[in-house]
């Protein structure tokens, strides 16, 4: 089962994200800002994906991503109202941007998506390189 923080300053889109993906068979972690998770990776805790809000109290989502450009072992999903608020120099960490308000099944997609292009990546390094 993967594991899934949902970090998210909105309690009703936090519930809402979190139970779409429980529903669907994943084990979610949901943060009210980026303060824990920040905390969670310096202890070496990592999921296997994040649902990253951009604006919400610091450490906002853009400095979690700071952070997060030196871990390359999970993907970052951006659910975001503010998709001018990602910083330029950050615009490629993460998998996929969605826009609030957002379809149920469009963020599902990416998180499924996104966990399997993670596992095919493994099993190249596994393989050494080899599919």
């Amino acid at each position: 089962m993967a594991k899934i923080w949902v970090v998210e300053d909105d309690d009703l889109v936090a519930e809402l994200v979190a139970d779409l993906l429980e529903v669907n068979g994943y084990e979610v972690t949901k943060y009210p800002y980026g303060g824990p998770v920040l905390e969670n990776l310096k202890a070496g805790m990592a999921p296997d994906l994040i649902v990253l809000d951009l604006k919400m109290p610091p450490p906002d989502g853009n400095d979690v991503l700071e952070v997060l450009k030196n871990f390359v072992e999970f993907p970052v999903i951006v659910l975001t109202a503010y998709e001018n608020f990602l910083r330029p120099h950050l615009q490629n960490i993460p998998y996929g941007i969605i826009g609030k308000p957002f379809k149920l099944e469009h963020l599902l997609g990416t998180v499924r998506n996104a966990l399997a292009v993670k596992q095919v990546k493994q099993k190249m390094i596994t393989n050494g390189g080899r599919s």
